[in-house]
């Protein structure tokens, strides 16, 4: 009976293993009921992508992963105008998703400072500090992750869909081990695809 339950609940993390991976690969952004507006831009990478995974993270990081990011800092505690700001790096398809909850009368100033920190970080205008920001958050995801089974299913299942064979230690090694100068290399390669404005 209880090896039947075992199997059962192995299944069960499996299924939803399986939807996490799909939702992100086909993943497309879907909004939903906001009080406020909001403007969402999506950046394309490089066709090299598969070979800077860990770099494109900690750019993405740098730039709309967390509070002590630019997108952060600039659009919402500086300039006041989101209550939210940052952004989402889809691996499968790519791209960078910069998403930020303004009211209609800050499109274009919103607009204007997240195209310059586009820029910035092209420019390589971050410090050690935000680099170093942004290697803890990614490395403690992961590492979070070693503590949920369903999450590192998700993890190596979505390798096995990218052909690309490496294990959580490895991969944060690869993140620990990236340098400004290959961020910037990823910065210089990011261009706009789509700028949309959701409104009520």
């Amino acid at each position: 009976m209880k090896s039947i339950t075992k199997e059962i609940f192995i299944i069960l993390l499996l299924c939803i293993a399986i939807c996490l991976i799909f939702g992100v690969i086909f993943y497309d952004y879907i909004p939903t009921n906001k009080v406020v507006p909001s403007t969402v831009e999506a950046y394309k990478t490089s066709n090299t992508i598969k070979d800077e995974r860990p770099q494109t993270a900690v750019y993405n990081a740098i730039l709309g992963g967390g509070a002590n990011s630019k997108l952060f800092q600039n659009v919402r505690e500086k300039a006041s105008l989101a209550y939210s700001a940052g952004s989402l790096y889809i691996k499968n398809k790519n791209s960078i998703v910069i998403r930020s909850g303004i009211e209609n009368k800050n499109y274009e100033k919103a607009l204007d400072i997240i195209e310059k920190q586009i820029e910035d970080m092209k420019q390589g205008n971050f410090d050690e500090k935000d680099i170093q920001n942004a290697k803890q958050l990614i490395v403690a995801s992961f590492r979070s992750m070693e503590d949920e089974q369903d999450s590192t299913i998700s993890y190596y299942f979505g390798k096995e869909m990218e052909q690309e064979n490496a294990d959580i230690a490895t991969y944060i090694s690869k993140i620990e081990n990236v340098t400004k100068e290959q961020i910037v290399k990823v910065a210089q390669n990011v261009t706009i695809n789509t700028i949309y404005f959701l409104s009520k």
